[in-house]
């Protein structure tokens, strides 16, 4: 028998030793502990003789309830599972709740890397005879793939169906922008401990998911004799399941190390590198699960369904870089609003029925220098008109036919008080205009004048007078380290130069602070322009 697979091996492996679009060798397609290690590793032995720059996989049947010695470690006796990994599938879920069954065999899993997920299958569901597009289908698909990407397993494979082209299409995209090679998983402050998962323990796990997913914290999966240093709750799911919660089991300082809060309804699975300087996060809609059918004759599955709408509101949080970040909507398969922050951000998404992703990334590299075109210049005609004249030329920008005075008559008092912050975005929305605002930074600024949008900031119109003051930032040159404004005061004008520290020094307002009294840097952007303008 060695004989004759060897030299069909030969054959094969001759012409597919160096092509590049293999990515790897399956032994058995499923199943390969049941050949013992002896065998499966003359196999591998073989191959990687004849294939070197190839990996060999190790394929096992089932889940996490038939891991052979009930730890994925266990399978550490086989070459390939330390070399392309092992694969497990989640054909069943044993009637619990689907989403949260496959995070807790990623989970697992992730407890000797590498590891990957080597299919889901669903059954026909609720819509009918059963097709790929389904939406049972599509939902299982859409989960596995997302959760095994953030517990960084880098293979999703599916040999009962084709991947369905629209649902890769943004992981994948997240994925290649990321460089894996400077991205170190933050250690999560929750563990759960697992020893050899029987039934009754797999549905403690699906409910510790539930709760830490529904925060959301990160957890690890340990063993009883691991290490629990570094841990700031540790729970047992070998006992009587008890509900994590913040504030009374989960010690308050984790708060403080969560990357974002989401609302109720909602479960979500992140990844967040160490430096905090990556976030990537998948918000799924866990208002309405319902039995129907699943893999196998007669099985039910307790299938998550994107059928009622819940509110989606998240807040990003704890970050100590100047951040950008993408919101897409998973259902419509496109980007539905981005933008950039510092220290904290709250994003409303309303009431849907949508799942979302959140791409969340440190603002570093930018180009040499930006300028945006087409911004008129309206120079302010009263001292304590300069923020209407700012917003008027962003307003004009924007394609809106708009004037200082049109903007006066809305706010009478302007000439007597000066402008008030929040005027900007009340306004903006009045002509049913997008708009960012918050807490500043140059990398911020200079990030969305890259996207080609206007800037407002409000800074001491000088060192000398200190007078508050709205200008307009339209471009930046790093040779030439300055920052190019459209000043509302005529004496400076258009195209005025500042030299970055000089608009680092006008920034700090020490009248507008935070709750803790720290200065901030205010912003205000117009994100969207009238059609036909862009």
């Amino acid at each position: 028998m060695w004989r004759l697979l060897q030299g069909y091996l030969s054959e094969l492996l001759s012409f597919l030793k160096d092509d590049s679009t293999v990515l790897g060798f399956s032994i058995m397609g499923e199943n390969d502990p049941n050949l013992g290690p002896d065998w499966v590793n003359m196999v591998y032995d073989f191959v990687k003789s004849k294939a070197p720059r190839h990996l060999v996989v190790l394929e096992q049947g089932g889940d996490l309830l038939r891991c052979p010695g009930g730890d994925p470690s266990s399978l550490r006796v086989y070459k390939p599972a330390s070399d392309g990994g092992v694969g497990y599938r989640t054909y069943s879920t044993h009637g619990l709740k689907t989403d949260l069954v496959f995070a807790v065999n990623a989970r697992f899993y992730a407890m000797a890397r590498p590891s990957y997920l080597g299919e889901v299958c669903s059954g026909p569901g609720w819509e009918g005879t059963f097709i790929y597009a389904n939406p049972d289908f599509i939902t299982k698909l859409r989960d596995n793939m997302w959760i095994s990407f953030l517990l960084q397993q880098p293979m999703a494979l599916s040999w009962s169906a084709v991947l369905v082209e629209a649902e890769r299409r943004i992981p994948t995209k997240i994925a290649r922008s990321i460089n894996w090679n400077k991205v170190r998983r933050a250690k999560a402050p929750v563990a759960v401990v697992v020893e050899r998962p029987n039934l009754e323990q797999l549905r403690r796990l699906v409910l510790y998911e539930e709760a830490l997913s529904s925060i959301p914290v990160d957890c690890d999966y340990i063993r009883p004799s691991d290490p629990k240093d570094g841990y700031l709750a540790v729970f047992d799911a070998r006992r009587p399941f008890v509900r994590p919660e913040l504030g009374r089991n989960i010690p308050p300082e984790v708060e403080r190390l969560l990357p974002l809060r989401v609302s109720k309804g909602n479960h979500t699975t992140y990844l967040l590198s160490g430096d905090r300087s990556l976030l990537v996060a998948y918000v799924r809609n866990a208002v309405h699960y319902r039995l129907g059918p699943g893999h196998g004759h007669g099985v039910l599955e307790l299938h998550r369904r994107r059928t009622k709408p819940r509110e989606v509101r998240i807040e990003l949080k704890n970050f100590p870089f100047p951040m950008a970040f993408t919101v897409y909507d998973l259902d419509r398969k496109a980007p539905v609003l981005e933008g950039a922050f510092l220290g904290s951000r709250r994003v409303d998404l309303g009431r849907t029925k949508s799942d979302f992703a959140l791409f969340v990334r440190r603002i570093r590299s930018l180009p040499q220098r930006a300028f945006v075109e087409g911004v008129p210049y309206i120079p302010q005609t009263h001292p304590n008109t300069c923020g209407a004249s700012a917003l008027a030329m962003a307003l004009r920008w924007a394609g809106i036919d708009i004037s200082e005075g049109d903007i006066v008559k809305t706010y009478p008092k302007i000439k007597r008080t000066g402008f008030y912050i929040p005027w900007l975005w009340e306004f903006s929305g009045r002509l049913g205009l997008k708009t960012e605002h918050g807490q500043g930074h140059e990398r911020i600024v200079k990030w969305w004048l890259c996207k080609g949008r206007p800037v407002i900031v409000f800074q001491f119109s000088d060192l000398k007078r200190r007078r508050p003051h709205f200008r307009v930032v339209i471009g930046y040159d790093e040779e030439k380290e300055h920052f190019i404004v459209h000043d509302p005061a005529p004496q400076l004008g258009p195209n005025y130069a500042i030299p970055y520290a000089l608009f680092e020094r006008l920034w700090k307002l020490p009248f507008y602070q935070d709750k803790r009294g720290e200065r901030r840097r205010f912003y205000f952007v117009v994100i969207e322009r009238k059609p036909g303008r862009e």
